[in-house]
């Protein structure tokens, strides 16, 4: 374990939130667009109209707001959203609406491809898959006759599936939504429960490449993040992140070693080294005490260095993370700029 340099008062591992900042993503784009199907939509029963174009204006009601892994899962009523094991599952009562969002960051573009199951108990509310960029809805992939791409196959009284794969220009800070919606209909008496699961989720983003592998940068404010085939930087100030992403598929295990140097004008903010299976975080190496093992060395007003050298356990869709992310006194007075340069990396995996 490596020790940690500094005096009482340390910060330690719990994070402040500074989920609001705006993200900003960068990296030559090197996704590529897959030609998308249109299922057709088949409804049987016909005791009311299809849901038409025009939704239920549900936007007063009391939502209810939890994150899990990078998913912040938005429900209203007794609606149900749950990320597990990398499925989604979003489950409905006539007018509830259930959905969950991630923010990206800036980029140019985002692929979407998911396999999706939509089950209604009588007739169904609308399931979407929605793009965000800078505040403003750029796309919509839904079902039936309304504003957006159809993407979705729905059946009343029954069960559909299938699969989308969508590339979306954005050019600005960029957010997805998937969920249930209420339909216009929603409070007929022949409207009951609509579950909708997907799994197989991502989410594509231009990458730049280093040590051989495609990293995605992830910034707040002014805060920056290089990637290159001699090394990470990463360079914040008080509350800003930066990091980078990589998805290294499924793997058993993944490996990894680095030298790194980590610079605090006054008291510095936190290194991290995150993995991710299926979404879900199952190793975070950091600095200070809490949630995570002690892998880096930090020194107030003044420069650490050391090596890292672990070896985790996955067994499943894995994605790894490296940066700097805020400390929970990031917005003090005796905070500015933190910088960490990881050299000599090396990621590898068993599968």
């Amino acid at each position: 374990m490596i020790l940690l340099a500094g005096c009482a008062g340390v910060d330690t591992d719990v994070v402040a939130d500074s989920s609001a900042n705006d993200v900003t993503e960068t990296g030559p784009s090197t996704a590529t667009e897959s030609a998308s199907t249109t299922p057709s939509m088949t409804q049987t029963p016909t005791p009311t109209p299809a849901p038409t174009e025009t939704e239920a204006d549900t936007s007063s009601d009391s939502v209810t707001s939890v994150t899990q892994g990078r998913w912040t899962l938005n429900t209203t009523g007794t609606a149900e959203a749950t990320v597990e094991n990398g499925v989604h599952t979003y489950s409905v009562y006539k007018c509830e609406r259930a959905t969950g969002t991630r923010s990206l960051g800036y980029t140019d573009e985002v692929t979407l491809n998911l396999d999706y199951e939509l089950t209604a108990e009588q007739w169904w509310e609308v399931p979407t898959v929605s793009v965000y960029v800078d505040g403003e809805r750029v796309y919509r992939g839904t079902v039936g006759d309304r504003d957006g791409e159809t993407v979705f196959d729905a059946e009343a009284y029954g069960t559909t599936d299938g699969t989308i794969d969508e590339t979306v220009q954005t050019g600005g800070n960029t957010t997805v939504r998937v969920g249930l919606t209420p339909s216009n209909y929603c409070s007929a008496g022949d409207h009951a429960t609509t579950t909708l699961s997907l799994s197989n989720v991502s989410l594509s983003t231009p990458t730049a490449e280093s040590t051989g592998l495609q990293w995605t940068q992830n910034t707040t404010g002014d805060a920056t993040a290089t990637v290159n085939d001699t090394g990470h930087s990463y360079s914040v100030y008080k509350c800003e992140r930066a990091t980078s992403t990589t998805k290294l598929g499924d793997t058993d295990s993944v490996s990894l070693a680095f030298d790194y140097e980590l610079t605090a004008e006054q008291w510095w903010e936190v290194p991290t080294v995150e993995v991710y299976v299926d979404d879900e975080r199952v190793f975070r190496g950091k600095v200070g005490q809490g949630e995570g093992e002690t892998i880096f060395d930090a020194e107030a007003y003044g420069t650490a260095s050391g090596s890292v050298n672990e070896t985790i356990q996955t067994g499943g869709d894995t994605e790894v993370l490296i940066g700097v992310t805020p400390s929970n006194y990031c917005d003090s007075g005796d905070h500015a700029t933190t910088t960490l340069t990881v050299t000599d990396l090396s990621v590898s995996t068993e599968e």
